[in-house]
């Protein structure tokens, strides 16, 4: 999960600190270390969470949109294919990466503002125009 690059830095990063404080004991450092690491899957899973319930949202627009009283014929004729876009629906379903977000506690780190605000500028994209068009969600598309 961790590139080589990342983990290069951290253990260099961590061996500076060491070289400046010479009375800091090695294993303080370790635990930094670790700790760093562990944070950085806690922000790599909190990104595939967000990827996740940004393509679940467009159910939730879709039931806002079916909810109102005039509607539009972008309104009648919204689609939902992100919802079954292959590669969120596989992260959803992986039953590891469920235990990994309910270990680290992943949903404490997920604001649906921000889940919103992700799904209103995808919308606005011109390639998810072209997306939403399609009539089947191919891995390709």
């Amino acid at each position: 999960m961790l590139g080589r690059r990342h983990i290069r830095i951290k253990v260099l990063q961590t061996y500076y600190a060491k070289e400046l404080a010479n009375d800091v004991p090695l294993t303080f450092l370790e635990g930094q270390l670790k700790t760093t690491f562990h944070k950085t899957l806690q922000l790599y899973l909190t990104m595939l969470r967000y990827l996740v319930d940004t393509c679940l949202y467009v159910l939730v627009d879709k039931s806002l949109r079916q909810a109102k009283f005039l509607k539009t014929n972008e309104d009648q004729s919204f689609s939902t294919l992100l919802a079954s876009n292959k590669i969120a629906v596989s992260l959803d379903e992986n039953s590891t990466l469920k235990k990994l977000w309910e270990k680290e506690n992943i949903n404490q780190f997920i604001d649906k503002n921000i889940v919103r605000e992700l799904y209103q500028s995808l919308y606005k994209h011109s390639s998810y125009s072209i997306y939403r068009m399609l009539e089947h969600a191919t891995l390709e598309a």
